[in-house]
């Protein structure tokens, strides 16, 4: 009997990889059915495809009109309610409080769905009362009275987040929480690192890569790209793929883009990743950690550029990352200072005579043990 499984995810899934990552892997078990409910992405992304189920969208909300904004969440809320009552799956897993309202609505009206909820981010109470969060707001409020006290599963990326979490919920049965982790799929770390493998003469530039959001408020990317400069391109280069950043850092790294540092705007694809970060030394995370979200995020491009053979550089301020901080083997991730980047001692001396990371991080893992409590076999 085939297993009913629908995801409920407000934000478009375009942004989210460990999100697609998931419904591929449920979508490729024979023994289930899954559905998706996302918006439609608002820049015009390449869609994802969910070739094995159902994906029902809404209109994410831009603008600055009210009517027009009230109308494209409604949208998705609506669609989202219709399909869980046309479909009665077996388990719903709703991603952030912004998608919590259907679920809301349908145990109005059935209760045969276990509950299960997972969050991307951690927000914390104070940011729940900025100008910016009413929505949000709203939402959290719906899900702490009618969804936390009787779900089946809750998650946070990593413990950190999870104990902050907890802290802030006390209604939550402790015994129900988890860490699902974002990490890529296992056949990432088939991948051949090039740059190390056939680019590692002393006389070769270390060539650095970041992929992400930007902007100069948030990240180090101003330090970084001023760093890189004053190396000179014989000692690095530096590769930016973003799609999504403030429209000033945009005008300001136009002005700064030269042979040495390369920025391409409209990003890259998810599943050309692996190929692409192959042809690169070093990955870095530039996140300046200006809120508990992120001083506590564990990124899942940190994982990503691990399993393609990459070093990492990460802000010390990311205290998520610092449990995979490591120097004795390849890749190795390596904290800095990165408004003092200049006393830096990274170098690719000796790299040659470590071994290679002996722990894989898989998504595979991760959602087999969400399957398993899924169907009450864990």
């Amino acid at each position: 009997m085939r297993h009913r499984l629908c995801i409920l995810h407000w934000m478009p899934v375009e942004d989210f990889p460990p999100a697609m990552n998931m419904v591929k892997y449920f979508g490729q078990q024979h023994d289930w059915e899954v559905s998706l409910c996302t918006n439609r992405h608002h820049l015009d992304r390449p869609e994802f495809l969910h070739e094995t189920g159902e994906v029902i969208r809404g209109v994410f909300p831009t603008g600055t009109s009210g009517i027009r904004r009230l109308l494209a969440y409604a949208s998705f809320h609506l669609k989202s309610f219709v399909h869980l009552m046309k479909t009665r799956p077996d388990t719903i897993l709703y991603i952030e409080p912004h998608s919590v309202f259907p679920v809301v609505l349908s145990r109005l009206f059935t209760r045969r769905a276990r509950i299960f909820a997972h969050f991307h981010e951690y927000h914390s109470p104070d940011e729940y009362e900025k100008p910016g969060m009413r929505m949000a707001r709203w939402f959290h409020k719906l899900e702490k009275r009618w969804v936390f006290p009787k779900v089946a599963w809750i998650s946070q990326t990593n413990l950190q987040r999870l104990e902050l979490f907890l802290r802030d919920n006390p209604e939550i049965d402790k015994s129900r929480a988890q860490v699902l982790s974002n990490f890529p799929p296992l056949c990432w770390w088939q991948t051949q690192n090039q740059a190390w493998s056939k680019n590692n003469r002393a006389d070769e530039p270390i060539r650095f890569v970041y992929v992400g959001a930007l902007s100069r408020a948030d990240t180090f990317i101003e330090e970084t790209v001023i760093w890189i400069a004053q190396l000179g391109p014989l000692k690095a280069s530096l590769d930016i793929y973003c799609y999504n950043m403030h429209p000033e850092t945009r005008e300001w790294l136009r002005t700064v883009a030269d042979k040495q540092i390369r920025v391409h705007e409209s990003g890259i694809a998810y599943e050309e990743l692996p190929g692409l970060l192959s042809e690169f030394h070093v990955g870095l995370i530039l996140y300046k950690g200006n809120t508990p979200n992120y001083v506590h995020n564990a990124s899942n491009k940190l994982f990503e550029y691990l399993s393609c053979g990459l070093d990492v550089l990460y802000p010390f301020q990311m205290a998520g990352v610092r449990p995979y901080r490591i120097s004795a083997r390849v890749p190795r991730v390596v904290e800095c200072d990165f408004s003092n980047l200049t006393e830096l001692t990274y170098t690719r001396e000796g790299r040659t005579t470590l071994q290679p990371l002996s722990q894989l991080y898989d998504c595979e893992s991760e959602y087999e043990r969400l399957a398993l409590q899924m169907t009450g076999a864990y």
